[in-house]
């Protein structure tokens, strides 16, 4: 039998029919299922692998030699004051036109050494790598300068000090020495009287002893004529004696003591001069060697080039970030997939079922 075009209708389905539709098909629904989780796997990781950062990063290693008058702790803290100061990022950047770009000041004035002498920092780009490495040397050329100059400072304050000290101490050997020479010139002036004194009593006693010869003499021719003559005479001879032994003793006295006494306190004060005449040309020798060093290390330059502190092996790594948090909003791919894959299959089952319903109808 023909059946006519006009005839032939559309097959309904209604729920039931879709239920029972899906349960016919729903090994090629499972699939199809499948199939849609493994396409928006692949694109759920396509779209993931996008939000991967990578972090490099670079370690340098600060080398930083003993220094007398800075400890390590000190001479870090130095090095960070620099790096983080605007004034040494704008300096550096007038001298590095072509890197300042690359490197922001608000990157570089973070850098910071921590206590184990090593400098951490991220950077982007190998350009960037260069300006912070490049940063890094002329902050620690640039400390390293100023600690040098700093220590000629301090040893040219130290030999100052030093020559000030031998001036005080000069001054005080001196005024040492004038009173040695003052009690010299009054020792010489008491050393004279007493010799005068001693010339002067060993005249009178020549003179007592002429007189007594005399006297003794003399009262011998008159001893018979006038007993009153010999009696004055004798106590004349006497007095003159006394006088001759008193003479005798103060010049012995003169001699075998004061006189010992005086060359004595002069030898010692002789001994002491010469000590400190010593003492005075030894600290007249090092303000010499003072000034000679001082006049050496203003016209040094050895110092100059002598860093200090200097950056050391530079060491590069990556790593890689995944950015979960960003990653949830695609979790929404996998439903959406699934549901598309099993409306389009249920579609297709359905236009199947059509097509065969017509065929049958068309039979």
């Amino acid at each position: 039998m023909e059946v006519k075009k006009n005839d032939i209708q559309t097959k309904e389905f209604d729920l039931l029919e879709l239920v029972f539709l899906c349960l016919k098909y729903k090994g090629w629904l499972i699939l199809i299922s499948l199939i849609s989780l493994a396409i928006s796997y692949g694109l759920f990781h396509y779209l993931t692998n996008k939000t991967i950062l990578v972090d490099q990063k670079a370690s340098a290693n600060i080398l930083i030699e003993d220094d007398e008058s800075y400890t390590i702790k000190e001479l870090i803290d130095i090095l960070n004051i620099r790096l983080s100061s605007s004034y040494n990022y704008e300096k550096w950047s007038n001298n590095n036109s072509n890197l300042d770009k690359t490197l922001t000041q608000e990157n570089a004035i973070k850098f910071t050494v921590n206590n184990n002498q090593i400098l951490n920092f991220i950077y982007n780009l190998e350009n960037t790598l260069a300006a912070s490495t490049s940063y890094i040397n002329y902050t620690t050329e640039i400390v390293s300068e100023k600690i040098n100059k700093m220590q000629k400072k301090i040893q040219h304050e130290n030999i100052n000090n030093e020559k000030n000290n031998i001036n005080i101490q000069k001054k005080e050997v001196k005024n040492k020495l004038e009173t040695i020479k003052v009690k010299q010139r009054k020792l010489r002036v008491e050393q004279k009287a007493k010799e005068e004194e001693v010339f002067d009593r060993m005249n009178k006693i020549e003179i007592a002893k002429e007189n007594v010869v005399f006297l003794e003499s003399y009262s011998q021719k008159i001893k018979e004529k006038s007993s009153t003559v010999e009696f004055n005479l004798t106590l004349t001879i006497l007095s003159k004696k006394n006088a001759i032994v008193e003479n005798q003793f103060i010049v012995d006295r003169i001699k075998n003591h004061e006189n010992n006494l005086m060359n004595r306190e002069l030898s010692e004060l002789n001994t002491q001069y010469d000590l400190l005449d010593q003492e005075l040309a030894e600290l007249d020798e090092q303000f010499k060697k003072l000034d000679k060093t001082s006049l050496e290390l203003k016209n040094s330059k050895s110092n100059i080039n002598k860093n200090i502190i200097k950056v050391g092996r530079l060491m590069k790594h990556k790593t890689l970030i995944y950015n979960s948090k960003n990653n949830f909003k695609y979790l929404i791919i996998f439903p959406i997939f699934i549901f598309i894959g099993l409306i389009l299959g249920i579609a297709f089952f359905i236009f199947k079922e059509d097509y065969n319903y017509r065929k049958n109808l068309r039979q």
